[in-house]
């Protein structure tokens, strides 16, 4: 069974969240939204 993941802002925390995505793929994002957003 494939489990879904996700990368995102959550209020509740305070910062961004990832759950069950690689590492790499985390990485790419979390460069590209501290560097246009």
């Amino acid at each position: 069974m494939i489990l879904p993941g996700f990368y995102g802002k959550m209020p509740a925390t305070g910062d961004f969240v990832a759950r069950r995505l690689p590492g790499d793929f985390v990485r790419i994002w979390d460069r590209w939204l501290a560097q246009y957003i």
